[in-house]
């Protein structure tokens, strides 16, 4: 069993965290992720980065043989992310020093695996949190949809959640656009009806359609979700038809119906080639090209 030996909060510096990186020589330590490094080195030159938390043991094993030493030596177990990203950012940021003492490499790895022992708030849990900071009104849900497709329409997918969450404050008109089509109901509706609109790729065409006639968008969509009075040439019936017939997600679709699998990829591109007909006044039959960019919506 491992022993902690010390804890105090500290300020590293990118000296003291070159220091600490010397010791960062375990061979099993996981490999450094430049994008979480940039993503890091981001929040601690913006003073929002909270406590850090580096962890030294000192062992008196090898750890490649696991052969006993004569003496003992200092590795790092817990905080080259931060040591990296304080250096990159030139600035000092502070971290709770935890030292331990190891004497076998059961110990070492029991010690490791408890850096991971919280639960991550999920992105779903900040858009949550920062959809009451800024005083919506909207479902949870709804939130939720809006930065999924905002993620999209912005390549952001890749970005640390901290960043996707952002994206809520910039797209707050649109978002009442999406909880006026989507998440509210007249006439005695029911939300599982618009079930074929939840979808992160059909929420990201919406964007696109959006940003081209907020009127037009809301008439087209109007006729998406509800499927009232339209011919099988008009381009929102096919679709609607498409959409309740298919899923980029696992699970059933739209109302239980059984469904198809297509990538998200074809649904918004199906979503903006049914929207640019009905803007021309002309018939579609949706044809998909997946070696092609996802059309421009007009």
């Amino acid at each position: 069993m491992f022993e902690k030996i010390k804890s105090e909060i500290i300020n590293v510096s990118p000296r003291q965290a070159e220091r600490f990186l010397v010791l960062n020589t375990y061979p099993n330590q996981r490999p450094l992720r430049s994008g979480w490094v940039s993503e890091l080195a981001n929040f601690i030159r913006e003073g929002t980065f909270l406590t850090g938390n580096i962890a030294i043991s000192t062992i008196c094993f090898d750890p490649s043989t696991g052969e006993q030493l004569k003496t003992r030596k200092e590795v790092m177990v817990n905080g080259q992310h931060q040591c990296n990203s304080g250096i990159v950012a030139n600035k000092t940021f502070e971290a709770n020093l935890e030292t331990f003492q190891c004497n076998d490499p059961e110990d070492l790895s029991l010690l490791y695996r408890q850096f991971d022992n919280n639960k991550t708030r999920s992105l779903q849990n900040i858009v949550r949190f920062e959809a009451g900071a800024l005083s919506l009104k909207w479902p949870a849900k709804a939130a939720s949809l809006l930065v999924t497709a905002a993620v999209m329409k912005e390549g952001m997918e890749r970005a640390h959640k901290n960043r996707k969450v952002e994206l809520l404050t910039k797209y707050m008109k649109q978002g009442d656009f999406i909880n006026q089509l989507i998440f509210t109901t007249s006439n005695g509706g029911n939300l599982k009806d618009h079930a074929h609109l939840m979808r992160g790729p059909v929420a990201q065409a919406i964007l696109y359609t959006w940003d081209r006639s907020q009127s037009a968008s809301l008439e087209f969509w109007m006729q998406v979700r509800d499927g009232i009075n339209l011919k099988r040439t008009m381009p929102s019936y096919k679709l609607r038809n498409y959409l309740q017939r298919y899923t980029f997600a696992r699970g059933q679709g739209a109302r239980g119906i059984s469904t198809q699998m297509a990538s998200a990829h074809e649904m918004t591109s199906k979503c903006i080639t049914a929207w640019n007909a009905y803007r021309r006044g002309i018939p579609t039959d949706l044809k998909y090209y997946s070696s092609k960019p996802i059309p421009k919506a007009i």
